[in-house]
Formats: structure tokens, C-alpha cells, sequence
């Protein structure tokens, strides 16, 4: 067979496999002959995607589209679109990694302002800060809680081994049952004795309308960012917020058909030369591309 036609039956190949990608709801194992591109999208982490390819006689380019990923400005029901090879990258900077650092320093804070408020004492063993219930000043509250986890996995663990001895048959009732038991198990305060357990509730009270100012005191500074070299805000698609993956999908497909603005400020394809086929292409997808917003992606939507 000619290199011709081997070049022919490959971006066929390819293609009918890009389909089949975005049809399923489930992605389509990839082996080693597909394109980079796709291989780097089998990633769990990503969550819903789906991927654009664009496959021509001289390569095969593809994007993906998905939620914002790791840390952004963005809503989390935003969509965003990537240059598929960029995604490992954007993967990889998910995390701060300043995380662990970071969150010595908001439990830090956060444990202060719980004893200048009189629910939690202070003291210092060894050099390293320990904290205890108002009520006692013998135990540490980890401690304390540590007992009550362990007590929650045990009774878990034997109620589990109940449900797994049910018939398969005619014991609904009973398997309801264990399943409340259980649900009820993993709750860890009820395995705290009195005074201890109104504390606990004091402390977790607390430390729910503490969260915002523990945030703005200690804030974390890191933004997944992506481009070529890592160093561009993620920018999302305007007028898809809370759009399911299928409309995202329909809505860039309608617009790369159409040229016309089938999602909400989508801007009009750009004048100009349009070049190869893959060009044309890669201009039909701007029509989407460049319905991202400016700067930090933070603009109306």
C-alpha cells in the first residue's frame, strides 16, 4: 500500500475514532496508536469532558472541553476550553503547593481565635502547642476525638460485617435497617461523653462562620494557569455557566457550522485570509475560542 494511502486510512481511522469519543458518555479506551492528544485526556480528575479534534491530512490538533481545573477565579460550574496537550500541565498545577504550609498557618489561626473565645485551653508540651477541652485540661481534644473515631470504625466495621451475612433474598427490611445503623455509626460525635460532646458542637459551630476570615487572612495565592508556558489565567466560555457537557457540545459544534453567535456574546468568525483547511477549521473553533473572556475570565457572563 502507498504512503498515500497509509496517511488516508490513518486520519480515517482517527477520525471515526474522535467520533466515537464524543458520542459516549464514557470515553473510549485509547491505545497506544492514537493521537497524544487523546491519550492525555483519559484522566479521571478532569471530570466531565468532551474533546474537539480537528484531523487533517497534515496532523491531528484536538481541545478539550471541561470544568475549570485545580485552582481558579472561575465558578465551578463554568466551562473552559484547553489545547488538549495542555491538560497534563493544568493537572499537574491542580494543587497549591504551598497547601500543606498554608493550612498550618489557617490551623494556627484558626485554633487562637477557638481559645481567645473560651472553647478551647492552651497549653504548651514539649514545645509544640496543645489544646484541651474547657472542661478538661488533662486529656488533649485529639486525643479525646481520636478514642471516639476509633469507636465509630469498630461499630462501621461490625455492623458492615452484618449487612454482608443478609441472605440475598427477603431481608429488605433488615438491610435497611443496618444501612441507617451504619449511617448512623459514622457520625463520630455521639461516640463523645458529655461534657465533651457540647463542646465539640460549640467548636465545629464555630469554626463554620470562622472559615471566611481564617480564608481572607491566609489566603492562597496559587492559580492554575495554563498556555504554552503555564502562565495564562483559565478563561471561560461565555453564556455556557450551568450548561450541561451535551449543550456546551451542541452550542460549539452550531457555532463552528453556523458562524453565528449560538452562545451568548460569542463573537463573529474574524475577517482576514483563511488559509489551509486546518486553518478554516481552527478559525471556525476561534468563533468559540474567542467567546472566552478577557483577563481573568471574570466578566459577565
Amino acid at each position: 500500500m502507498s504512503s498515500k494511502s497509509n496517511r488516508q486510512k490513518t486520519v480515517a481511522d482517527d477520525a471515526v475514532r474522535a467520533s466515537k469519543l464524543l458520542d459516549r458518555n464514557k470515553p473510549q479506551p485509547v491505545g497506544a496508536s492514537d493521537p497524544p492528544a487523546l491519550r492525555l485526556t483519559q484522566n479521571k480528575q478532569l471530570g466531565e469532558f468532551s474533546v474537539v479534534l480537528f484531523v487533517t491530512p497534515l496532523g491531528t490538533q484536538s481541545y478539550t472541553v471541561c470544568h475549570p481545573i485545580g485552582i481558579t477565579d472561575l465558578d465551578a460550574n463554568d466551562w473552559v476550553l484547553l489545547p488538549s496537550e495542555q491538560i497534563p500541565a493544568a493537572l499537574a498545577r491542580a494543587q497549591d503547593p504551598r497547601r500543606g504550609e498554608l493550612e498550618k498557618e489557617r490551623s494556627g489561626y484558626r485554633n487562637t481565635a477557638l481559645v481567645a473565645e473560651g472553647l478551647l485551653q492552651e497549653k504548651e508540651i514539649d514545645g509544640v502547642r496543645t489544646f484541651f477541652y474547657p472542661s478538661d485540661n488533662a486529656t488533649p481534644r485529639n486525643a479525646i476525638l481520636d478514642t471516639a473515631r476509633a469507636e465509630s470504625k469498630a461499630e462501621v466495621k461490625a455492623l458492615r460485617r452484618e449487612l454482608n451475612e443478609l441472605p440475598a433474598r427477603g431481608a429488605g427490611a433488615a438491610r435497611q435497617e443496618l444501612n441507617a445503623r451504619i449511617q448512623m455509626a459514622n457520625k463520630v460525635d455521639q461516640y463523645l461523653e458529655e461534657p465533651f460532646r457540647s463542646e465539640e458542637a460549640a467548636i465545629r459551630s464555630r469554626l463554620k462562620t470562622l472559615g471566611p476570615e481564617v480564608e481572607a487572612r491566609h489566603p492562597s495565592t496559587h492559580r492554575t494557569l495554563v498556555g504554552p508556558y503555564g502562565d495564562q489565567p483559565q478563561r471561560h466560555i461565555h453564556g455556557t455557566q450551568g450548561f450541561s457537557l451535551l449543550d456546551v457540545n451542541a452550542a460549539l459544534q452550531k457555532s463552528m457550522i453556523s458562524g453565528k453567535k449560538v452562545i451568548q456574546n460569542l463573537p463573529d468568525v474574524p475577517s482576514g485570509k483563511q488559509g489551509s483547511s486546518g486553518n478554516r477549521a481552527r478559525n471556525a473553533l476561534g468563533a468559540a475560542v474567542r467567546a472566552l473572556s478577557p483577563g481573568s475570565g471574570a466578566s459577565k457572563r
